[in-house]
């Protein structure tokens, strides 16, 4: 259900742009419209927690969006770069995609947060920390 990935570049151990071919046969195209596929919001979104999680913020969860934007469609066949700031003592990964038209990128995915301007912001709650009861025991439910 993921793109193709044509490259990565990781300049720094929180910061990822990712380039992607986003196939014409892609799952989540079917359906999504006959007239005009459209790559879903739902899919974005997906793609960009699952990276981050895998490369950028293993052992940490997603649990809220703030201010999410969709400016333009992404289409079959669109080459996008999806780029990732996972900000841990924050809490807080940024991502946004830029749709390639030749030379030139647009921005068809942002949102809005104080810290960083159009991008998307996820807050996190780390995995690894064990519940605990009222006494302080761990393993509670």
């Amino acid at each position: 259900m993921k793109p193709h990935e044509i490259e990565r570049h990781q300049a720094q151990a929180n910061h990822l742009e990712i380039v992607l071919h986003l196939r014409a046969d892609l799952f989540w195209f079917r359906g999504h419209f006959a007239v005009q596929p459209l790559l879903p919001g739902v899919a974005q979104i997906d793609w960009a927690m699952s990276y981050a999680l895998t490369l950028l913020a293993p052992g940490w969860r997603f649990h809220s969006i703030q201010n999410i934007k969709f400016q333009s469609p992404l289409l079959p066949d669109n080459r996008v770069t999806l780029t990732l700031n996972w900000q841990e003592e924050r809490q807080i990964l940024s991502f946004s995609y830029q749709r390639h038209d030749g030379d030139a990128r647009h921005t068809p995915v942002a949102g809005r947060s104080a810290y960083v301007g159009k991008l998307f912001s996820l807050r996190v709650d780390p995995l690894l920390q064990p519940r605990r009861d009222d006494a302080g025991r761990a393993g509670a439910s």
